[in-house]
Order: C-alpha cells, then sequence, then structure tokens
C-alpha cells in the first residue's frame, strides 16, 4: 500500500455526516457549554461514526464540537471510554476516532493498547535502570540455584 493511501484523509462525505449529526443535535440543544456534564461527552458520542473507515481525525473532532485543543478532546475521549462508550483509536490508514461496530473491533482496539502499554514498560524499565546506573546503583540478583 502506497504512503498516500495510508495517510489518507476521511473523505469528505464522512465529514459532512459527522458535521450534520453536530448540527441536528446543536439545533435540539440549548446546552453549549462544553464544560457541564454531558454537554460535549453526549454530543461527542453523536458526532463519531461507526467503523474504523469511518474515523474521524482528532483536528476535525475539536473543531465539529467546538473543543480549544487536541488536549479537551481527548480528556471526554477518556471520560466517554471510562462510561463505557466503545470509542476506538485508529493508528493505521485512516487516522482518527471511530465508534466500534462489533465486539471484535473493541478486541482488536483493546489489542492495540496492550501492545502500546507492553512498549511503555519496556521503556519504563530500560529508563529506570539507566537511572541507577548514573547514581552509581547495582541491581543484585540472586541465583536461585544456590
Amino acid at each position: 500500500m502506497s504512503k498516500s493511501k495510508e495517510k489518507a484523509c476521511p473523505s469528505a462525505a464522512t465529514l459532512r455526516q459527522a458535521g450534520e449529526k453536530v448540527t441536528e443535535q446543536t439545533a435540539f440543544s440549548s446546552d453549549n457549554d462544553h464544560t457541564t456534564p454531558g454537554g460535549c461527552g453526549q454530543r461527542l458520542l453523536l458526532v463519531l461514526l461507526h467503523g474504523a473507515a469511518n474515523a474521524i481525525p482528532g483536528r476535525e473532532l475539536v473543531k465539529l464540537l467546538g473543543l480549544h485543543n487536541l488536549r479537551e478532546l481527548t480528556k471526554e475521549i477518556s471520560r466517554a471510554r471510562r462510561a463505557g462508550a466503545p470509542i476506538c483509536a485508529s493508528c493505521s490508514g485512516e487516522r482518527g476516532y471511530y465508534l466500534a461496530d462489533d465486539p471484535a473491533e473493541l478486541e482488536h482496539y483493546a489489542r492495540s493498547l496492550d501492545r502500546r502499554l507492553a512498549e511503555v514498560r519496556a521503556t519504563r524499565a530500560a529508563v529506570g535502570d539507566t537511572l541507577r546506573r548514573m547514581n552509581g546503583q547495582e541491581e543484585m540478583r540472586w541465583n536461585d540455584a544456590d
């Protein structure tokens, strides 16, 4: 697969569909305060589309939801996930956020998180080893055979 296809932007139809969902929700809601529970979080779930093929980039979601930056978006996504929303992030192909279509899609995302956790743990262990060496500390390892 070519690099241009791997980094393809979401289709105009995908973004238009998400934008229409935001417009519809705004028309029916007088609560435009993103800081109140249920404000932005509920709109986030209405804007996200189902399936990895419909992933919406974070920067586009920030614009659609009227947020200030990506950090606000990631906080909203974390809150929604902890409340049980099946929000996935695609890191290959069409990068962005989407709702899982089925349990298999959510399981695939959970496995990608597990791989990331393993990488972070390995990096943390290496940094800890380096810090001990820099401080002149040696770690004693006992041989179980003794």
